[in-house]
């Protein structure tokens, strides 16, 4: 495979990697949607409940099923019952399935169970207690990652059109069922035995967490990297000879990935770059920094804590030079033992890049030992990181630095169908729905992401970007397109194969949870040779 001899580089990041539940992306954690509660009932054959629903046609839709089998909805020997979560998702017809996780590659995500570090397979089963009179019970979701209580209120809708219920549904403030266009419904009743449950959840406990994707050589996903002293420095650029500190080129990459704690850390200095002006035609329209002459680059001596807003960067309709978003900043500086100070920063429009911080606070760092890992978690936020629903943790281990979060406690609600209500208006949608007595399977969508395959030998590779729709494209470590194919042969066992015209051709498997493959190849002129594979 003679990509994997020359010419490797490390691509472009994939389109924003949504965290655990769906929301926020490389600038953010999670935000956990609600937790799996059980649905008592009597064990006959088993139990499906609609979660969430978005729907735009038959093509295009997301769900997340929670099932029972009768032996699941048994209670056991403590008196708790057993769910497994399913998700699937369909975009342009092209299916993926898998457990946890806003998308299937949030499946990998690894979090501290209280003794070890741990995930959550497919087919994982989640615990809670068998509710009570009143509906109220305890859970705990994938093995420590959530604990908290529940309490559910259960409405009769049989008989009532699934038009009228789901007016009733989104007018109550419930987001997690959603269609696009609810003509689609039109005058179709739910059946006899159908039931609307309202759920208000209060979580107790939630893990330290962290994605452990990451890309060859450098950064990308969620991988903390860092910047020489010589740049991490900053300084007037104007007075800094070519070549060296902010005019180096080592300032126009991605700097290092961070192999520990400390040298994160020392950084992490909050002196920026200062540049003067600055402008940037986008659509045809030069737009100008109305922040000039203050133009300063704080990404090289800061890091990210986290964003709040959700405006579009380098698409769209401009707003003008910067966002409306803030970005949120640590420099490990400032008074006292295990000093940082914290930041608000503007974003740049045209390319995401962090413009003009000013300080907002003051706190302090603390470092924890977790098995094989260290954790930094931070003290004393600033009032600005209020609307972020998880708290930045960094976690050092298998010798890379992982931009962590851990999900904020709070109070949320949900709407939630029983599995009479759910297949019935799941068969109304031609949505398929999942056997909960039968063990959830992959699909070759479960597999999508960005990979980067290369030979250990050498510093080249190639990357494939294989889309949410089935479609893919691949890149050289030049940054440019690659003519190639890829499919997964085998979705149960990660099967694919890979190759380029008149080039190379490999083979080898793929771990949709652990996000890691291996395999061989044969270029054309006869050399062969091996590969690892790292999902970003």
């Amino acid at each position: 495979m003679k990509i994997f001899l020359k010419n490797w580089a490390y691509g472009v990041a994939s389109a924003g990697l949504l965290s655990l539940y769906g929301c926020g992306g490389s600038d953010g954690g999670t935000v956990a949607d609600a937790p799996v509660t059980p649905v008592p009932a009597v064990p006959v054959a088993g139990e499906l409940t609609l979660s969430s629903l978005s729907f735009t046609d038959a093509a295009n839709f997301y769900t997340r099923l929670l099932t029972s089998s009768p032996a699941q909805n048994t209670p056991d020997a403590s008196g708790n019952i057993k769910q497994v979560e399913r998700r699937q998702r369909s975009a342009a017809g092209n299916l993926a399935k898998w457990g946890t996780g806003g998308d299937p590659w949030r499946q990998s995500d690894v979090h501290w169970n209280g003794s070890a570090w741990a995930n959550c397979p497919i087919n994982f089963e989640n615990t809670a207690g068998v509710p009570d009179a009143l509906g109220n019970n305890a859970y705990n979701y994938c093995g420590n990652f959530e604990t908290g209580n529940s309490a559910r209120t259960t409405s009769d809708i049989g008989g009532k059109t699934m038009a009228e219920v789901y007016a009733q549904v989104r007018s109550a403030g419930h987001t997690n069922l959603s269609v696009a266009d609810p003509a689609v419904l039109g005058s179709t009743v739910f059946p006899v035995g159908s039931s609307l449950y309202g759920y208000t959840f209060t979580t107790v406990t939630a893990a330290i967490s962290y994605y452990p994707g990451g890309s060859f050589p450098v950064g990308e996903s969620n991988l903390v990297t860092q910047y020489s002293l010589a740049v991490s420095s900053g300084g007037v650029v104007a007075t800094q000879p070519a070549g060296t500190g902010c005019n180096s080129p080592e300032f126009d990459g991605n700097g290092a990935n961070s192999t520990t704690l400390e040298g994160m850390m020392g950084a992490m200095t909050g002196t920026p770059c200062e540049y003067t002006g600055g402008s940037f035609v986008y659509g045809g329209v030069t737009y100008t920094n109305p922040d000039a002459p203050r133009n300063e680059a704080w990404g090289q001596s800061s890091v990210d804590i986290g964003k709040v807003g959700s405006a579009p960067v380098g698409t769209g309709t401009a707003p003008g030079f910067f966002t409306t978003n803030t970005k949120l900043r640590v420099a490990f500086k400032g008074p006292g033992t295990n000093p940082v100070t914290y930041y608000a920063c503007k974003e740049r429009f045209n390319n995401g890049s962090t413009r003009n911080c000013t300080p907002i606070g003051t706190g302090t760092y603390t470092i924890a030992t977790l098995a094989d890992a260290r954790v930094l978690t931070l003290n004393n936020l600033p009032t600005q990181a209020a609307p972020l629903s998880f708290t930045r943790v960094f976690v050092e281990r298998n010798g890379v630095i992982y931009q962590g979060y851990q999900n904020k406690l709070g109070v949320s609600t949900a709407a939630r169908l029983n599995t009479v209500a759910t297949t019935a208006l799941l068969a109304k949608l031609g949505v398929s729905a999942e056997n909960p007595s039968a063990p959830l399977t992959l699909t070759a969508g479960s597999y999508q992401g960005t990979w980067d395959l290369r030979d250990p030998r050498y510093t080249d590779g190639t990357t494939v970007f294989f889309k949410a729709d089935g479609s893919f494209t691949c890149q050289s470590s030049a940054g440019l397109a690659n003519t190639c194919t890829f499919a997964i042969t085998d979705p149960a066992t990660g099967a694919f194969t890979y190759s380029e015209p008149g080039n190379s051709a490999a083979s080898g498997t793929l771990s949709a949870l652990l996000g890691t493959g291996s395999g061989t190849y044969k270029n054309t002129d006869g050399s062969t040779g091996s590969f690892v594979a790292q999902r970003r």
